[in-house]
Parts: structure tokens; C-alpha cells; sequence
């Protein structure tokens, strides 16, 4: 127990998740960690985003939506 209360790390995303909540595709989640807009971890073959950068992915997402062409 005293394991699990000490190391507790901030919560994950999966790119499904942040793909579902920004309103887009998880392909589009993809191209913006592979243009390094989105720091994000792999574990494995699993792609997980962390809380602060499922943050800064909003706004930069809330940004980009409204911004003219």
C-alpha cells in the first residue's frame, strides 16, 4: 500500500481518448505528435499523452479551430 500512495503518477490518455474529447480523428491526434505539437509517451506499441499535455493539446486544438485560413 505504501508503494501505490508514494508513486503516484499523473493520469494518461490514450490518442483515442484525446481524439474523442478534442472532436477529431485519432489520425489527426497522430500527425500532431509526429509534428511535435503533442509530447506523448510510447509504451510498447501504446501511445499514451499526459495530463499536462492533453491540456496544452486543447488549447492549441481551440486555437487552431478558430483560427482563419
Amino acid at each position: 500500500n505504501d508503494l501505490q500512495k508514494g508513486n503516484k503518477k499523473p493520469p494518461r490518455y490514450s490518442v483515442k481518448e484525446l481524439a474523442d474529447h478534442c472532436g477529431v480523428a485519432d489520425l489527426t491526434v497522430r500527425n500532431w505528435i509526429t509534428e511535435g505539437k503533442v509530447k506523448a509517451d510510447r509504451i510498447g506499441r501504446r501511445i499514451f499523452i499526459s495530463e499536462e499535455e492533453f491540456q496544452k493539446a486543447l488549447s492549441e486544438v481551440k486555437s487552431l479551430k478558430y483560427q482563419r485560413a
